[in-house]
């Protein structure tokens, strides 16, 4: 890879201006205290909160990408659009709302790095679950929604936890 960008972290967003307010800054201080080469991906459905002024402006500091889609729309398309456009190696999903913690991005990225692991799982009960995985379903698919749901629901019931 001609990139020195290790990890991208795709942030799908609606109307998550004030969220990412209250977000990024923590994200981007862990990204420096852990020295991770890493890019700030968000992909946003033609949001109307200024959400795309505000990564213009943080853009000029920090390696954020804003992708603005305006034909489709969907949490699960949003992230398959982020991870298509991801420049690192390690992908990192998280929402803007905060439900997962920027600090726990530096653990989820050092269990991706071992060989031995596809994929990394954070929990609400805070350890990082590690594991290999077929991920070329999720390419096959047809119905993108279904198979990232499915994916995602596959991983978590292989490491022991229940998904709704």
């Amino acid at each position: 890879m001609t990139s020195s960008i290790e990890v991208s972290i795709v942030i799908p967003t609606l109307r998550e201006r004030a969220s990412l307010e209250r977000l990024l800054p923590r994200l981007f201080a862990v990204l420096r205290t852990a020295n991770l080469a890493a890019e700030v991906v968000i992909v946003d459905d033609s949001s109307r909160d200024d959400t795309d002024s505000l990564c213009r402006e943080l853009a000029k500091h920090h390696a954020l990408r804003l992708i603005t889609r305006t034909e489709e729309r969907g949490l699960a398309t949003a992230v398959l659009k982020g991870l298509s456009e991801a420049a690192g190696e390690i992908c990192v999903v998280m929402d803007a709302d905060s439900s997962h913690p920027p600090e726990a991005v530096p653990a989820l990225v050092e269990a991706a790095r071992s060989p031995f692991c596809d994929v990394a799982i954070g929990t609400g009960e805070g350890p990082v679950v590690a594991l290999r995985a077929d991920l070329d379903a999720l390419a096959m698919e047809d119905d993108k929604d279904v198979a990232y749901r499915s994916t995602v629901a596959g991983v978590a019931h292989a490491c022991g936890h229940d998904v709704h």
